[in-house]
C-alpha cells in the first residue's frame, strides 16, 4: 500500500507539470496566432495531411489512382478514369484546409475571368503565402487579396486587416508597380475590423458565396500545346488561363477533351507557361 501511496504521488506530479507545460503552449500558440493569424488556418489539418500541404507531390505519380481502385485504373479508358476520379474528388470530406483553398481557387477563376493574371500564392506557397492569399494584376493595378471561407456568423477581427495591410505594403517594398488589398470573405468584418480597414486603404467584400465553378483548367503551353490540368494534378495552381487565346475553364473531361486538350503530365512544369 506505501509503495502503491508512492507511484500515485509520483503520477499526480507528472500530470500536475503535463497540465503545466500543456498550458504553456496553449498561451504560446496563442502567441504566435496574434502575430501570424494564417496560422489558424491549420488548426484542424492532421500532421500527415499538413507535411503533404508543405510538401509538393511527387511528378512521376499519377494522383487520379489515388481516387480509384486498381480494377477500375486498369479497366476504365484514360478519359472514364480521369472523369470519375474528378467526380470523386469534388465529393470528398474537406478539411478546413481543403475548404480554405477551394474558395481561394473559386475568387481566382472569378478574377481570371475578369481578365486578371492570377498567382495562386495561397495554394502554391502554403505556409510561405504570407497571407497573400491570391495576387491579381491587370495592366493597372495589382490587388493582393485575402480570402476567409469562415461561417457566416463569425467575425473577422483587425488582426487580419493588419497582416494584410503589413503584407501589401511589404509588395510595395520588395516590387515596383501599384498594390491594393482587398479582403474576401463570406463571414462579416466586425466594427473596428472594418474602422481599421477603411484607414489603412483596404477594401473588402463580405457575405461573399462559394459557387460551383468549372474546376479543369484547359491551358496553351509555351509550345501551342492544349492541355488541361484537374485540381489535384501537380501543376494546377501553378497554371494562369487569362489572356491565353483558346485557353479556357471546363466543367467535364469530354468538354476538355472536345476541345482538343489533352490531360497533362504532371512532371513536366514548362507545360504552365
Amino acid at each position: 500500500a506505501i509503495k502503491a501511496a508512492e507511484q500515485v504521488k509520483e503520477i499526480s506530479a507528472e500530470k500536475k507539470e503535463f497540465l503545466r507545460q500543456k498550458k504553456e503552449l496553449e498561451y504560446q500558440i496563442q502567441f504566435y496566432e496574434s502575430l501570424f493569424p494564417w496560422l489558424e488556418e491549420f488548426k484542424t489539418v492532421p500532421a500527415p495531411e499538413a507535411v503533404q500541404y508543405v510538401h509538393s507531390a511527387n511528378g512521376d505519380y499519377d494522383e487520379v489512382r489515388s481516387w480509384l481502385s486498381p480494377a477500375e485504373y486498369a479497366k476504365l479508358s484514360p478519359s472514364q478514369r480521369n472523369q470519375l476520379a474528378l467526380e470523386r474528388y469534388m465529393k470528398r470530406k474537406k478539411s478546413d484546409w481543403d475548404v480554405g483553398i477551394e474558395y481561394e481557387r473559386y475568387i481566382g477563376y472569378l478574377f481570371e475571368t475578369w481578365g486578371y493574371r492570377v498567382t495562386y500564392n495561397g495554394a502554391t506557397e502554403g505556409l510561405c503565402d504570407m497571407g497573400r492569399d491570391i495576387i491579381a494584376a491587370d495592366n493597372e493595378k495589382t490587388l493582393v487579396i485575402q480570402c476567409k471561407r469562415w461561417a457566416k456568423e463569425k467575425e473577422i477581427h483587425e488582426k487580419h486587416i493588419f497582416q494584410l495591410y503589413g503584407t501589401t505594403v511589404l509588395m510595395h517594398l520588395e516590387n515596383e508597380g501599384r498594390f491594393r488589398g482587398l479582403f474576401v470573405t463570406t463571414a462579416k468584418l466586425s466594427p473596428m475590423a472594418k474602422k481599421c480597414a477603411d484607414f489603412l486603404g483596404i477594401e473588402y467584400t463580405e457575405g461573399y458565396e462559394y459557387k460551383p465553378y468549372p474546376l479543369i483548367k484547359c491551358n496553351i503551353s509555351k509550345t501551342g500545346e492544349k492541355i488541361y490540368h484537374l485540381p489535384f494534378d501537380q501543376q494546377y495552381d501553378r497554371v494562369q488561363i487569362s489572356g491565353k487565346a483558346g485557353a479556357m475553364f471546363a466543367w467535364t473531361v469530354a468538354e476538355a477533351e472536345a476541345n482538343g486538350f489533352r490531360r497533362a503530365k504532371r512532371w513536366i512544369p514548362e507545360q504552365t507557361g
